[in-house]
């Protein structure tokens, strides 16, 4: 049994992607935007999106690096470019 059938579908189960193109984040006053709908398509090169992610710090015990985790929580696509 496929749950997913591409990796799309994997990420917009994770992490979901709303599509606010008609949509005023700053009206609407919460965040993340649930009352608008869910993006339905590829993200793509050129379009403008707000990326909501947390960010956390851990050093390696052994070798004392430090480094940065970052998790994308939810996307808001703001425009698509014409697609002349």
């Amino acid at each position: 049994m496929t749950l997913f059938y591409s990796i799309q579908d994997l990420i917009q189960f994770l992490v979901p992607i709303y599509d606010c193109r008609q949509f005023d984040l700053l009206q609407q006053g919460r965040l993340p935007p649930t009352a608008a709908p869910r993006f339905d398509g590829e993200l793509e090169q050129g379009m403008a999106v707000v990326v909501a992610y947390t960010a956390h710090k851990y050093a390696h015990k052994e070798e004392g690096n430090i480094n940065v985790g970052l998790n994308v929580v939810w996307v808001a696509v703001l425009s698509v470019p014409n697609s002349e």
